[in-house]
C-alpha cells in the first residue's frame, strides 16, 4: 500500500516559488522588434525608432550603436517606451556629445506586451 508523500513547508515554498516565477517569465517574454538607427544629415544626432511586432500595446527597448573617428568613441543609446500594436514609433533621440557619428555599428530591439 502506497502513502502519500508529505511535504514539508519550506521545502514546499522551495519548489512552488521557482515554478511561479517561471511562469511568470514566460508569459511577458519579449519579442523581436524592428528597430530603425537614423543618423541626422549633419552626424551630429540620430533617432531611434521601433516597430512594435504584437497585436497589443507593448513596451519596447532599442539599443544603437554608432561609430565615430575616434578609435575607443561608440555612443550607444538605450531608451524605452510604450509603442501601440503593431505600429512604429520614435522612442528618443540620441546627440552626439563630441565627434560626428560615422555610421551604425549594432542594433536591436523587443517588446513586451504591457
Amino acid at each position: 500500500m502506497s502513502h502519500p508523500v508529505a511535504f514539508s513547508r519550506p521545502l514546499f515554498l522551495a519548489l512552488l516559488v521557482p515554478a511561479i516565477l517561471l511562469a511568470a517569465v514566460s508569459l511577458s517574454r519579449a519579442e523581436p522588434a524592428t528597430v530603425r538607427c537614423v543618423m541626422a544629415p549633419d552626424a551630429t544626432s540620430a533617432r531611434i525608432v521601433v516597430t512594435n511586432p504584437l497585436a497589443t500595446e507593448a513596451s519596447c527597448q532599442a539599443t544603437c550603436t554608432f561609430e565615430t573617428a575616434i578609435h575607443d568613441d561608440k555612443p550607444r543609446i538605450v531608451c524605452t517606451g510604450p509603442v501601440a500594436a503593431k505600429q512604429e514609433s520614435e522612442l528618443c533621440v540620441m546627440r552626439a556629445k563630441t565627434n560626428p557619428l560615422l555610421r551604425l555599428i549594432e542594433s536591436s530591439a523587443d517588446c513586451r506586451k504591457l
